[in-house]
């Protein structure tokens, strides 16, 4: 990632025209209280593959994603990482470490993308003078529960089709658009614990019974109710 530059006009934030806005947790503030932090917030780009965030460790920084998608990894108890969710537009990263809690999982970039930041104790001065920081924080942490509940449902759908059909509709649902591109497919078996291979024939078939359509390059439509009453109506493939 990028590194962290001083504050400019390039790269400090804009709410008033950014597009994350309506689920940015910062975006949620009142009218005082985020144009107080706006002139904190800095954006950054990130590349697939780069670090954001480190399971165990202190984040200094909260960043929401703009643009892009970021695979939240876990530590197993043997010592391998492994994929238990996807963040993307207006997902936040490091929140736990506002409440002086330690990293619960790991961040890596599987698309390209941006992403807003904010150092933490900048964060926590501002949230004396508006309460409403801490009460927002505190709503997305628990949020973010709910979200690591719907990635453990996936898992858990029977058959492999299936299983993707469900992980298709959250990640549409992350980047709040019916348009997405995925991640390679050796990553999304990573993230299903599948192969690269049985992602392809899964894709194949959906396709094929009109519940994705292929754009371009890794770009798919993403036809919602089409895949949920695949599920609900297709027995275990």
């Amino acid at each position: 990632m990028s590194p962290d530059l001083p504050r400019n006009q390039n790269n400090t934030a804009n709410c008033v025209c950014c597009g994350t806005r309506s689920c940015c947790p910062l975006g949620k503030l009142s009218t005082t209280a985020r144009t107080a932090i706006q002139p904190l917030i800095r954006k950054t780009r990130f590349q697939r593959d780069d670090v954001l965030l480190d399971q165990g460790k202190l984040s200094p920084t909260m960043k929401v994603i703009q643009l892009g998608l970021v695979f939240e990894l876990r530590m197993g108890r043997e010592g391998r990482s492994r994929p238990i969710g996807v963040a993307g537009r207006g997902d936040p990263l490091g929140l736990t470490g506002f409440f002086e809690q330690l990293n619960l999982f790991s961040a890596v970039a599987v698309i390209s993308g941006r992403l807003f930041s904010i150092v933490i104790s900048d964060l926590r001065r501002e949230a004396l003078s508006f309460p409403e920081v801490r009460s927002l924080l505190h709503s997305e942490a628990a949020n973010l529960g709910n979200k690591m509940a719907s990635w453990s449902e996936a898992m858990r759908v029977r058959g492999a089709i299936n299983q993707l059909a469900y992980a298709l509709v959250l990640i549409s649902e992350t980047r709040d658009s019916s348009v997405i591109e995925l991640p390679t497919h050796t990553a999304l078996g990573d993230l299903l614990g599948s192969t690269r291979e049985t992602i392809v024939r899964s894709l194949s078939v959906l396709a094929k019974e009109g519940a994705i359509c292929r754009m371009e390059h890794r770009s798919y439509l993403i036809l919602k109710s089409a895949l949920l009453e695949r599920m609900r109506h297709s027995s275990c493939d």
